[in-house]
């Protein structure tokens, strides 16, 4: 990128990996490189490898670069490296009025004071018939959009708010500068990034911001990657003030439709088995977590059965204590009878007692009656009052032993 800072390109320099569709370096190499010896005008060159890879297919790369240290690097793949702000430089001074087959400006753009002033310059080197493959990042994305809900506006180190970006772009501002600039759209390949990856909790969103942005289908662009024609015609794209939609209209354009098309069904497909595979882990997990119940139902139940057991024994030993109690019952009832009995003996034995002791009673109150009869009726008669005093005193005196 041709950033103003003095390291600025450095920071930007990347190994080009052609399996990574999902980046305008990538891009590039894939469909400039196509030409053989096509010549192609690479502003912001950084290090050179996207022109290092261009040249390694067959092209001719002439570079501009404004960072001294990158543009070392990028010379020794380049025709000619031009070092300066493509913002100053006199382009065709610099170039010798060099025609170009390709022009391209990856993320360039958007670091610009003036873009496009800069893009008409570059455009005007094109040879008829000549492309420009540019790439600038979309501010439009849902992460940004959601940045601005919540009253933000963060700017980063590198990514959608590089802190060195002092133009920004959504699709219809990108077109129009595109046409503005004389170039006429043929095709868009958009790189997408989800929301997720750029760091938003999605299901953490209320589901009719989800909605909103779902609806929307610029709203997971990361960049917007355009190959455009130079427009010898002179004739606008917009309509009213409105830009059109450009559509796939070369071969290349629709084939990379398809390829879009069908690597958004491999990630649906691939999200559909992502899917499946967790509910299999999950029904794994169940399993072995019902594997691990029928184990502890068959401990309690082994429990049971053992309760059971010793509530059968405690069945049976309660049925010999309540024969026992019982028994005792019975025992105990035949007791308190035989205590009643004999309570009514002593009853019995009591008054045979009290009817011995009166008996005792008149027996000596008859004895005393005698004894005081005999003593008067003797009494006259000497020799027989002794005889009866002395046959009453052996009377009495065994009443009292």
């Amino acid at each position: 990128m041709t950033s103003k800072s003095s390291a600025g390109s450095v920071r930007y320099a990347r190994a080009i990996n052609l399996d990574d569709r999902r980046n305008p370096h990538t891009l590039a190499v894939l469909l400039v490189g196509d030409g053989d010896g096509d010549r192609v005008l690479d502003v912001g060159t950084a290090t050179g490898a996207v022109a290092g890879a261009l040249r390694g297919r067959g092209a001719r790369v002439w570079g501009i670069e404004i960072d001294e240290d990158a543009a070392i690097e990028a010379a020794k793949v380049c025709e000619q490296l031009v070092i300066g702000d493509v913002e100053q430089l006199d382009l065709d001074a610099e170039l010798d009025q060099h025609e170009f087959d390709w022009l391209l400006m990856l993320d360039v753009l958007e670091h610009l004071r003036d873009p496009l002033a800069t893009l008409r310059r570059c455009t005007s080197m094109l040879a008829p018939g000549g492309r420009a493959l540019i790439s600038i990042p979309n501010i439009a994305h849902a992460s940004v959009r959601l940045q601005l809900l919540r009253g933000h506006f963060q700017y980063t180190e590198t990514g959608l708010l590089d802190r060195t970006h002092l133009r920004f772009f959504d699709r219809a501002s990108m077109i129009e500068l595109l046409v503005s600039a004389g170039l006429s759209v043929e095709t868009e390949l958009p790189i997408r990034h989800s929301a997720e990856e750029e760091g938003v909790d999605w299901e953490a969103l209320p589901s009719e911001v989800r909605r909103e942005l779902e609806g929307d289908s610029a709203s997971d662009i990361y960049q917007f990657v355009v190959v455009a024609r130079r427009d010898e015609s002179g004739a606008s794209t917009s309509t009213n003030g409105l830009v059109e939609a450009a559509k796939p209209a070369t071969l290349l354009g629709r084939l990379w439709a398809r390829v879009d098309e069908l690597e958004k069904q491999v990630d649906a497909g691939d999200a559909y088995i992502a899917s499946e595979l967790e509910q299999i882990a999950e029904h794994e997990r169940r399993a072995e977590r019902a594997d691990e119940l029928e184990g502890v139902i068959a401990e309690r139940m082994n429990q049971l059965a053992a309760r059971d057991r010793e509530l059968k024994h405690l069945h049976l030993t309660l049925g010999l204590k309540e024969q026992q109690i019982v028994e005792v019952s019975d025992r105990l009832g035949e007791a308190m009878r035989e205590a009643a009995e004999a309570a009514s003996l002593r009853g019995h034995v009591a008054g045979l007692e009290q009817q011995n002791a009166e008996l005792v009673e008149r027996s000596q109150y008859a004895r005393y009656r005698a004894a005081d009869w005999l003593s008067g009726a003797v009494k006259g008669i000497p020799g027989v009052h002794r005889l009866a005093k002395f046959v009453t005193e052996i009377v009495f005196s065994r009443r009292r032993r």
